[in-house]
């Protein structure tokens, strides 16, 4: 072994240009991997720490019951370690003239919540109560700190003001007060909040806690937008994907990739294994070029008896010598390039105002990469090995890599110009170094077209969640928290918001409750419904709309259905904005008052599919809802009397995956879960009689004073029972910023491996080149000119262009396919219909066809200035 080692280190001298240029190309390549790499990460953590920021940093929220109490006691044990915990206990609840919930809570749940106090102090006596300013608006409390506040028939001391929950988190939940431990209650409801060691698994740590204290896996509730980035996925769950995928009626593979991506993190995974695949690639096509050049020096070790064995041992040996040497090398230059681009990235997200960390190294995924491609390089050197065991040691010593054709051919009897010969001979002389370079040529393009289709259709996809699942559609919304259908924003107050001089866009929207029939072969998605998914235990419906509604789905003795659906009516504005998310037809405002037309919002599945109903552009729907607003909340189940209700037809004029102006007192209205009939306000009083509003939303006008716009829309609802505001101006903004940087960051990645793809270009030509420098020399003997030898190298530079350029668009093709797979179904995308600009086409194609010229062209002029003599005994 210590002569093999001794030996590859004499190659590695004795050839050093070939060493050198497979130096640089380990070094290029790793710093591609591991940059990418930590820049994945570093994108990781920084959204870990905006859903913190959001939501708050616990992991898993519990009932306080006996069980659970000796956590609080014992943070530490087998298999979990809980770093902090905190506790929240709802003392009391007030309805009238607001939902309030009385909150005790320690410093550790204000910690895990994000809830600090900014003003004043947290109270000390149970007549003291510390409130948010989102709280005190909305009850319409001009109140400051020691002033008296009246609540429930009380009367409080306002002791302190709290930060204010994410909006779109504030949205059905009931205002929060914040009073002492001793506030007097009859009967309180109390609530651990837990926060695991995060350098383990957190999801694997709560399962310990739970085997541990007995808890009940059903009372547990995690911050789901937090724990999916610390899992690091269990491989014994593998076998139970694959079987639940199998078992399914279709969609298989789509589910069973999905989860795999879910569970072990393959947005860096699967990239750090492509990307591997892709430096390999390139590393073993410039080393096999250099295998070949000295093949000789094989078939001698061969004649002195070492064995495949030992050749094996000594390529090995050879490319782990030099990966030890341009591993760590490259590790700095990725990094250190990733570092500075996380720089402006970082910067750019510390404008939103959110607390993010800074620029992190990867150090599990470098140690991960420096094994996967040291057992790549031994795949490596076992097919260069495989090629050699083919030839003799004749056909070795005369450098003959393969078989030669017995095949005369005399060009010049069909042309003059025999540089175009000479060029094809040299290009294809070596079919597999072709392909190699061909293929290096590509990638580079293929990955930046890839990534900007990408970038581009996630841009307008987080425009189009924001406005929809976030509920960031507009900068204030002003809303009933009710779910009577008689509590409603009436018409003159939505006529006064609208005359607000700092407000625009002003969409009001109503609402009611409805019911749709379907035959059994309509509903194609039966187990979609947890009211209708028989087998599955862990899938129940939700017992406040069971109680409430009777279900969102119900099943007739005749085997049809019955199912809930949420009524809403929009303005013009709000109806044209609908047109970003149809999946089929289209929304005119006009021609659906004209026709009294409707669109319907379709259920959504986990793969991203959308026709789980028979429900289709020009179909009819007939909708039921109830008689008028004002009626018992038993007629919202559905099973009174049919005085109770009415009944109409509808055709359908588009289907659309989302809503906005989303009512969530009801059945709920959450990413495609719940079934939609939306149709114009105008429709929704000819039709059902509807009068006022559910909410209506608007936007601030650019300069306009925002503190002064919110009192003019309090002072318009003033006296409207249970009419709440939320300003959504400060998320909107940050979210936005968010998805600025996020493109920043993503367009930074898709230069960063073109620009590394391109160094890989002229490194693996050049050296294609450089190794042909025998053959140049003899040509330049027989008599070429400089001239003839340059406009040679030129031809071949720009048919490798264009050869290149052809693979890329073939490949591009295929990939976009692949990517919009996983865009739809495996993220979720709303409508990824955007494509690569033909601009940034022709520049890929351009930069292409420049970078082929230019790889060939520097070497051949340092042949020119070469020795011929000197380049005819190059070996």
């Amino acid at each position: 072994m210590r002569n093999i080692i001794r030996l590859s280190l004499h190659y590695i001298r004795h050839y050093k240009k070939q060493a050198v240029t497979i130096l640089f190309s380990i070094i290029l390549s790793m710093a591609l991997v591991t940059g990418i790499s930590s820049l994945l990460y570093s994108k990781e953590q920084s959204s870990l720490e905006k859903a913190r920021e959001q939501y708050g940093s616990w992991h898993f929220l519990l009932p306080m019951t006996p069980e659970a109490e000796p956590l609080v006691k014992n943070p530490r044990g087998r298999g979990y370690e809980v770093e902090k915990s905190g506790m929240a206990v709802v003392k009391d609840m007030i309805s009238d003239p607001y939902a309030i919930r009385f909150v005790y809570a320690d410093t550790g749940y204000l910690e895990l919540r994000n809830r600090t106090v900014e003003e004043g102090n947290y109270p000390e006596s149970s007549d003291e109560i510390a409130m948010s300013r989102y709280a005190l608006n909305n009850i319409r409390a001009e109140v400051h700190i020691g002033e008296s506040i009246h609540l429930g028939g009380r009367e409080y001391t306002l002791s302190g003001i709290l930060t204010e929950q994410w909006a779109s988190e504030q949205d059905g939940n009931a205002i929060e007060a914040f009073v002492c431990r001793d506030f007097p209650s009859e009967s309180s409801e109390e609530y651990l909040y837990l926060e695991f060691d995060e350098n383990r698994d957190v999801v694997s740590q709560m399962k310990a806690c739970m085997k541990a204290y007995h808890l009940k896996e059903a009372q547990i509730k995690n911050n789901s937008e937090v724990v999916r980035y610390l899992t690091n996925g269990d491989i014994r769950v593998i076998p139970h994907i694959i079987r639940t995928g199998l078992l399914l009626p279709e969609g298989k593979f789509t589910y069973i990739l999905a989860n795999l991506y879910q569970e072990f993190h393959l947005e860096i995974h699967g990239t750090i294994f492509l990307l591997g695949i892709f430096s390999i690639f390139i590393i073993y096509s410039i080393f096999n070029v250099s295998v070949t050049k000295r093949i000789s020096q094989y078939g001698i070790l061969r004649t002195l008896g070492i064995g495949d064995g030992g050749i094996a041992g000594l390529v090995v040996t050879e490319l782990w010598s030099l990966f030890f040497i341009g591993y760590p090398l490259g590790c700095l230059l990725g990094n250190g390039a990733a570092w500075f681009l996380y720089g402006k990235y970082g910067r750019l997200f510390t404008e939103a105002d959110a607390a993010v960390g800074g620029f992190v190294i990867h150090w599990k995924a470098i140690a991960d990469i420096a094994v996967y491609v040291l057992v790549l390089m031994v795949f490596s050197a076992f097919l260069i090995l495989r090629r050699i065991r083919k030839l003799t040691i004749i056909q070795m010593m005369k450098k003959e890599s393969r078989k030669r054709k017995k095949r005369s051919v005399i060009y010049s009897l069909h042309t003059s110009g025999l540089t175009g010969v000479l060029t094809k001979k040299f290009m294809f002389s070596r079919k597999g170094a072709f392909a190699g370079i061909l293929v290096s040529l590509s990638l580079g393009g293929i990955i930046f077209l890839g990534t900007t289709y990408v970038v581009r259709n996630t841009k307008i996809n987080n425009e189009l969640t924001m406005k929809s699942d976030d509920g960031l559609a507009s900068d204030y919304r002003i809303y009933e928290e009710s779910s009577r259908l008689d509590d409603v924003i009436p018409e003159s107050a939505a006529a006064l918001i609208k005359e607000i001089g700092g407000l625009s866009n002003v969409f009001p929207v109503s609402y009611m409750l409805g019911e749709i029939p379907l035959e059994e072969d309509r509903l194609k998605w039966k187990t979609i419904y947890a009211e209708l998914d028989y087998e599955d235990e862990s899938h129940r419906p939700d017992p406040v709309v069971i109680e409430r509604y009777n279900g969102e789905a119900v099943q007739e003795a005749d085997g049809s259905y019955k199912i809930k659906t949420n009524v809403y009516g929009y303005d013009d504005g709000m109806l044209s904005g609908l047109n970003e998310y149809i999946l089929d037809g289209a929304i005119s405002p006009k021609e659906m008052k004209e026709k009294n037309t409707v669109a319907v919002q379709m259920l959504m599945d986990g793969q991203g599919n959308y026709n789980g109903m028979d429900l289709h552009v020009g179909g009819t729907v007939r909708v039921k809802v109830p008689v008028s607003q004002d009626v018992p909340d038993e007629v919202l189940r559905f099973q009174e009397g049919e005085e109770w209700y009415q009944e109409k037809e509808f055709t359908i004029s588009a289907l659309v995956s989302r809503s906005m102006g989303k009512n969530q007192y009801f059945i709920g209205d959450s990413d495609g879960a719940n079934l939609g009939i939306i149709m114009s306000n105008e429709q929704m009083q000819q039709n059902f009689g509807v009068q006022g509003y559910t909410s209506i939303s608007a936007d601030k006008k650019e300069g306009a004073d925002g503190e002064a716009v919110k009192k003019e829309i309090l002072r318009c609802t003033s006296g409207i029972p249970r009419c709440l505001l939320q300003d959504y101006t400060t998320a909107i903004d940050r979210q936005n910023r968010f998805l600025e940087q996020k493109m920043v960051f993503f367009y930074g990645i898709a230069v960063i491996l073109l620009l590394i793809s391109l160094f890989h270009i002229m490194n693996s030509i050049s050296y294609l080149v450089i190794s042909r420098r025998r053959e140049f020399g003899i040509l330049r003997a027989m008599g070429i000119t400089d001239s003839g030898f340059m406009k040679m190298m030129v031809r071949e530079g720009v048919r490798y262009g264009i050869y290149a350029n052809l693979f890329m668009l073939l490949m591009y093709v295929a990939v976009r396919k692949i990517l919009l797979y996983f865009m739809v179904h495996i993220n979720l995308f709303l409508s990824p219909h955007e494509e690569v600009p033909f601009s940034v086409l022709a520049v890929v194609l351009a930069v292409n066809l420049l970078v082929s010229l230019t790889a060939v062209i520097l070497p051949a002029r340092t042949i020119v200035l070469g020795n011929v003599i000197e380049e005819i005994g190059e070996q």
